[in-house]
């Protein structure tokens, strides 16, 4: 998730042949590049965590989770909802810990955040610290809805870069009672520098 948020990072460049193609690369229907064999990958370690009898429910969960979530950066929801909503089921009869799938599909998580380059490219000298606050629903398959911005204080431009960002975001969403649904009223805040 980090890596298909964050394209300049140097976890990217070692990565990449499991990721697939840079971020740069990137069609302009907005689909993220990833690599089917990382998806491979992600079913195999399922299978391999069902068929162990050893293994703890929790890692179980987790794997599902992950697998949710390489769905949700591939823009695919549909997919990604029923192993969420496994996740969610064994979190009712797993033994509960503060990490457990139950409280983390409590409210929604961000998976996918195409990071502005305002963001990532930081001056070194001569920095003032800027601001855009931005306002939405995360809709019931892992979308953003009705976005806003509520508060800013920097240009046009770098406001509509930080907007357009959190429009493309997804995320693992919120549960009630095994059913994905929306959660409004999510404020996210970008914090960056120019000179």
């Amino acid at each position: 998730m980090r890596e298909q948020s964050y394209p300049q990072s140097k976890l990217r460049r070692s990565l990449g042949p499991i990721l697939g193609p840079p971020i740069g690369s990137t069609p302009k229907n907005g689909r993220v590049p990833l690599n089917p064999e990382g998806e491979e990958a992600l079913k195999r370690a399922l299978r391999i965590v069902e068929a162990d009898p050893e293994a703890s429910p929790q890692t179980q969960i987790e794997t599902l989770l992950q697998m949710g979530d390489w769905y949700q950066i591939k823009k695919h929801p549909r997919e990604a909802l029923p192993y969420y909503q496994r996740a969610w089921q064994l979190s009712r009869t797993a033994p509960q810990s503060p990490s457990s799938a139950s409280s983390t599909l409590n409210v929604p998580v961000r998976v996918y955040y195409p990071t502005p380059q305002i963001v990532y490219e930081v001056p070194v000298v001569h920095a003032e610290e800027n601001h855009v606050q931005v306002e939405f629903t995360v809709a019931a398959d892992g979308s953003v809805e009705d976005a806003r911005i509520v508060d800013r204080d920097t240009s046009d431009r770098y406001a509509q870069e930080i907007f357009d960002a959190v429009r493309a975001s997804r995320f693992r969403p919120k549960f009630v009672d095994g059913q994905a649904v929306a959660a409004p009223g999510i404020t996210y805040r970008e914090v960056f520098w120019t000179e």
